[in-house]
């Protein structure tokens, strides 16, 4: 696959880096695709240069799964024999106690349990059948569906966004004749179009488990039973079925093109109709932001050393006179930061909007966030510091970091809260 260095810094790497700097992470995986014709496992300028380098990893870097063998047998990138590496992996594996969601459930009520189809794509619809005569007695309907490495794994693309084999006619047959509330709880990757599920009264609550792991079963049962309040958000958006049909798969561009009706990709760029947007998360109890305090502008005073940069701004709108600086050219100082508190009672993600009229700039972009802790009633201040150079960089199409002028806006949440900050530059 072929990326741009602009996509590459701007949003491919943004993650990764974030976890790395902010987060002092101690491991980092590399995959075994290739980007830009190089495996990313035998790429010493991305794990040499940007990762131990630039970015200053406190820890080690693993391969994934099978790396080595798809550089040595597929890619054909490596002539050493594998012997060695394979011989410490096997001697390195950690015992797996896991538990399934009829463990979770059984510790908390008695449960009649209908056994499914032993993999996704399964065509016996007769199953479905016992399943909506238990729903009929039950007190309550636990439905887990989803996909599998069957449907979705590395070199294996789905065609659509639908659950694959009868799933949706088993969702939609057991709501009808349950008896109860019905609890969908679906298990993937990524994600699904359940937007006939999201509308049917009869589903009273959807979980997204993603692939759990080993705890999963106990921890999907806490949150169905009230053990524990999700605080989750989507780490992704989920689109709708016809998004397959907008773009090719093959095309990596996240910007829309509009004159191939290309609606571009992620949060940051994709503003059409979706089933759940990126950051989407409920919870038992409802919250509310307020803000205690925020700054409300940054002046960037430039040296005779220091030039304005130019930006593409869209056709017919006014361009400032200094539309932006090289954020490398500037001294990240505490008067370049954002300094602003929040009164909260829920998780705080903070997006940052930039200037209006930017040809190509994102939507929005996530920032912030932070995980607040708190009993029913409690109210707590958040502060946060962003940096200006660090935190409102808009990358051009030539890869430069640039810090634009005019008005920037932070947006809490879901959208209910926002406070602008205007950028002036200048010599």
């Amino acid at each position: 696959m072929k990326v741009t260095e602009q996509d590459m810094m701007e949003t491919f790497l943004k993650p990764f880096e974030v976890c790395v700097k902010e987060g002092d992470v101690t491991s980092v995986m590399c995959s075994y695709n290739k980007i830009n014709g190089i495996p990313a496992c035998a790429d010493p300028k991305l794990l040499k240069g940007k990762i131990r380098g630039d970015w200053d990893l406190h820890g080690y870097i693993v391969s994934d799964c099978d790396s080595i063998e798809v550089m040595l047998n597929d890619q054909k990138w490596l002539g050493d024999a594998p012997e060695d590496a394979v011989a410490q992996g096997l001697k390195a594996g950690i015992p797996c106690k896991f538990t399934t969601p009829i463990h979770g459930f059984s510790l908390y009520t008695k449960v009649d349990y209908q056994v499914g189809c032993g993999e996704v794509l399964c065509k016996n619809e007769s199953l479905i059948f016992p399943a909506m005569r238990a729903a009929k007695k039950a007190d309550a309907t636990i439905l887990v569906v989803g996909l599998d490495l069957g449907v979705e794994a590395e070199s294996l693309d789905r065609k659509n966004l639908l659950l694959p084999g009868y799933q949706t006619q088993l969702i939609k047959q057991v709501a009808s004749v349950s008896n109860g509330p019905v609890v969908l709880v679906i298990m993937c990757a990524g994600g699904v179009d359940v937007t006939f599920a999201k509308n049917n009264p009869k589903i009273r609550g959807i979980i997204w488990a993603g692939y759990p792991g080993e705890g999963g079963g106990r921890g999907i049962a806490d949150v169905v039973f009230g053990g524990h309040n999700p605080g989750g958000k989507l780490r992704l958006t989920w689109f709708e079925n016809s998004y397959v049909d907008m773009l090719p798969l093959t095309s990596m561009p996240l910007r829309p093109i509009d004159n191939l009706g290309y609606p571009g990709r992620t949060y940051k760029f994709y503003n059409g109709s979706t089933v759940y947007p990126f950051g989407y998360g409920l919870c038992y109890t409802n919250f509310t932001y307020s803000l205690s305090s925020a700054r409300q502008q940054i002046h960037v005073k430039l040296n005779k050393f220091q030039h304005c940069r130019d930006l593409n701004y869209n056709a017919g709108t006014h361009v400032p006179s200094y539309p932006a600086v090289l954020i490398d050219d500037l001294k990240r100082g505490d008067d370049m930061t954002v300094d602003f508190s929040i009164e909260v009672e829920n998780i705080v993600m903070v997006y940052w909007v930039p200037p209006e009229d930017i040809a190509e700039a994102p939507l929005k972009q996530v920032v912030g966030f932070k995980k607040v802790f708190l009993k029913i009633g409690e109210k707590k201040k958040v502060d946060f510091v962003l940096n200006a150079c660090k935190n409102l960089g808009l990358v051009n199409y030539r890869a430069y970091n640039l810090l634009a002028s005019g008005g920037h806006n932070f947006v809490i949440g879901d959208g209910k809260l926002s406070f602008p900050v205007h950028v002036y530059i200048h010599h």
